[in-house]
C-alpha cells in the first residue's frame, strides 16, 4: 500500500488502539485492490474528542473514523445524525463525513456478532442470553440480540447503573423480550462477554466455566493477538465460540459499505 498526497484517510480512534485489528485488515484489503485509502490509528484521550470531531468535519480528504474503547459514548453527542440503533443507545463506532461536513454515526458491533453467529449456524430467536459488559459494544450486541428475537436477556456490568440504563432502553423498544439484571449466567444458552476482561494477561474470566451451561454458545468481544483465556477454556469445554477477532473480521465489509468504499474505483 502506497500513501501519497491524494490518499484519503479513515482514522481509528480510541485509548488504547494497539489491540485493534481493523487498521491492518482494512489496509491489506485496500492494498490488494489498489484503493488509495489508508486507516490510521490515533490514540485519542477523552479531552481531545471534541476538537478531533471538528477537524473531522473540516478535513476534505478524511472519510471519517472508526471508534473503539472508551470513546463510543463520548463521540455520540458530537455527530449531527445517527442511525436508529445509535440514537437509541447513544453510542457510535463508525462516523463518516458527509460532503457538507456533517457527521453521521452508526454502530456495527451487534450486526457483526449476528453475522458471525449465522455463519456458525447459530440462530438467536428464542434463546436465553446473558451479557456482561454494558458499554458501547455490549449495548449494541444486546440490542441486536433483542432485534433477532431472544426471549430473555440478563444484563450485568461492574457499574450497575450502566446495566440498569441499558435495561430501561431495551425494555422500551423490545416489549416481547424479558429483560432482567443479574450476575449469574446459569440457565442461559447464549453468553456474551463485552467487558474488557481478557484484554490483559491475568484477567479473571468474565464468566467462570463451572457457571456456564454445557450447551451455551459463547461470544467474546475482546480482540487479542492470541486466544483469550476464557475463549480457550470455553473451547476446551466443548462450547461453540465466536471470538472477538472473528467479530472484527465480520465488521470489515460493514465498515466498507458504511464508508462507501465498495463502490469507489481503483486508482
Amino acid at each position: 500500500m502506497n500513501v501519497d498526497a491524494a490518499t484519503r484517510v479513515i482514522f481509528m480512534v480510541g485509548q488504547p488502539v494497539a489491540q485493534t485489528k481493523t487498521p491492518a485488515l482494512l489496509n491489506k484489503w485496500f492494498g490488494e485492490r489498489d484503493r488509495n485509502l489508508a486507516v490510521v490509528p490515533l490514540e485519542l484521550p477523552d479531552s481531545a474528542v471534541a476538537a478531533f470531531s471538528q477537524l473531522l468535519g473540516e478535513a476534505g480528504n478524511v472519510l471519517g473514523c472508526v471508534v473503539t474503547i472508551p470513546l463510543k459514548a463520548r463521540f455520540y453527542p458530537l455527530v449531527h445524525e445517527a442511525s436508529p440503533m445509535s440514537s437509541a443507545l447513544r453510542v457510535v463506532n463508525v462516523v463518516k463525513r458527509r460532503d457538507d461536513g456533517r457527521l453521521f454515526g452508526d454502530m456495527l458491533d451487534g450486526r457483526a456478532m449476528v453475522q458471525g453467529l449465522r455463519a456458525l449456524e447459530v440462530a438467536l430467536k428464542g434463546r436465553s442470553a446473558y451479557l456482561v459488559g454494558c458499554g458501547g459494544a455490549g449495548s449494541a450486541m444486546a440490542f441486536s440480540a433483542c432485534d433477532e428475537g431472544v426471549r430473555r436477556l440478563r444484563l450485568h456490568d461492574a457499574r450497575p447503573e450502566s446495566a440498569r440504563q441499558l435495561a430501561d432502553t431495551l425494555r422500551r423498544r423490545f416489549g416481547a423480550c424479558e429483560i432482567e439484571l443479574g450476575a449469574d449466567a446459569r440457565g442461559c444458552d447464549l453468553i456474551i462477554n463485552a467487558s474488557p476482561l481478557g484484554m490483559r494477561a491475568g484477567d479473571e474470566l468474565p464468566v467462570p466455566i463451572e457457571r456456564t451451561d454445557p450447551q451455551a454458545v459463547v461470544v467474546d468481544a475482546v480482540t487479542s493477538a492470541s486466544t483469550t483465556s476464557w475463549v480457550a477454556a470455553c473451547r476446551a469445554a466443548g462450547h461453540t465460540v465466536l471470538d472477538g477477532n472473528a467479530i472484527a473480521a465480520y465488521q470489515l465489509p460493514l465498515m466498507r459499505d458504511f464508508f462507501g468504499i465498495e463502490t469507489m474505483p481503483a486508482t
